[in-house]
This record gives C-alpha cells, structure tokens and sequence, in this order.
C-alpha cells in the first residue's frame, strides 16, 4: 500500500512539475508574439498565456525529431 501511494504521489508530482514548467516556457513564447505579429500583422489578435502554451505543444508535436537518421 506505501508503495501504491508513493508511486501515486510521484505521478502527480511529475505532471504538476510538467505543467508548471510548460507554462513559464509558454510566457517568453506569448510576449515575443505579442511584441511582434502586431508589428507584422496589424490585424492580428494578441495571445493569452493559455493559447501560447497550445501554439507551443502543437509546434513540439509537428516539428519534434523522432531522433532517427533515415
């Protein structure tokens, strides 16, 4: 039983470490963005915090290296 909650206990820590970590990384993303695109797009609406961090995941997901060389 210790070791079911402690192994609980550490999943959840590494998924809120994880999620913390990804939105700090997703702050520098949403001010270059809303420093620049205006700039460029005039247009353009500014990002919140929450849809830089889903631009940024969705650009791991389609530009990530699978790490082979074929």
């Amino acid at each position: 039983m210790d070791t079911l909650v402690k192994g609980i206990f550490l999943s959840f820590a590494f998924l809120l470490a994880f999620a913390v970590m990804s939105m700090i990384l997703a702050f520098p993303m949403m001010w270059l963005w809303n420093w620049i695109m205006p700039i460029i797009v005039p247009e353009i609406a500014q990002l919140t915090v929450v849809q830089s961090w889903g631009l940024m995941m969705l650009c791991v997901f389609l530009f990530k290296s699978t790490g082979s060389k074929t």
